[in-house]
């Protein structure tokens, strides 16, 4: 009736800017081979709230490059 939409976003291994400037690499724990960094996270949300997302409702958005699947070998 009011049409608001209910979704979540679950970010995975992030980056944080003390990580980054210590040069942490997280590339290879998740399929994309690529660190997360918060504008990744920000990029999900963002879509969610624009016209592009808005017949998306109920949903857990995971953001995690694949890393939650637990099939990628040597971790």
């Amino acid at each position: 009736e009011y049409n608001i939409t209910v979704n979540c976003v679950s970010p995975g291994l992030v980056r944080r800017p003390d990580e980054i400037s210590r040069g942490n690499d997280y590339s290879g724990t998740n399929y994309l081979n690529r660190n997360c960094d918060a504008e990744d996270i920000a990029n999900s949300v963002e879509f969610l709230l624009s016209d592009k997302g808005s017949f998306i409702t109920g949903q857990n958005i995971v953001c995690d490059g694949g890393r939650s699947l637990g099939l990628k070998k040597g971790w």
